[in-house]
């Protein structure tokens, strides 16, 4: 799926909700969303957050019991978006609600989850746009 950058965003934030769940095999969409979540702009790559971790979560792109490799690159890739810049962003409320997501979806093993305490506390302190905690 070739989807020209102007017009990324749009199709990205419309998929999760109004295209996945229609789909027979919702899967064909992981090289699309994962090139997205890595090569994007800080703005795609926030955009890619929600249909990424549908995919993950509830159409099994990764293998709960272990962390697969996609979703250590998610993680990975999350860990590096948790950034003052990105609490700049327009949609920086829909950044949060996504990271609390990701966060309580049972794919990040406990003990990751205070390197992501401690990334986003730092954030917080460091970011000066209102509503960054």
């Amino acid at each position: 799926l070739h989807v020209p950058l102007s017009q990324c965003v749009a199709v990205l934030q419309m998929l999760p909700g109004k295209v996945l769940p229609h789909m027979s095999q919702p899967l064909i969409l992981a090289d699309f969303y994962l090139r997205a979540f890595q090569n994007g702009s800080l703005e795609v790559s926030v955009q890619s957050l929600s249909g990424l971790l549908a995919l993950l979560t509830k159409y099994g792109l990764a293998d709960p019991e272990t962390l697969s490799s996609t979703a250590q690159q998610y993680y990975v890739q999350l860990y590096g978006l948790i950034k003052p810049e990105t609490f700049k962003l327009k949609k920086r409320a829909r950044f949060q609600r996504l990271v609390v997501a990701s966060l309580g979806s049972g794919l990040l093993p406990g003990r990751l989850a205070g390197v992501f305490a401690k990334r986003c506390l730092r954030v917080a302190v460091l970011s000066t746009e209102p509503g960054t905690v």
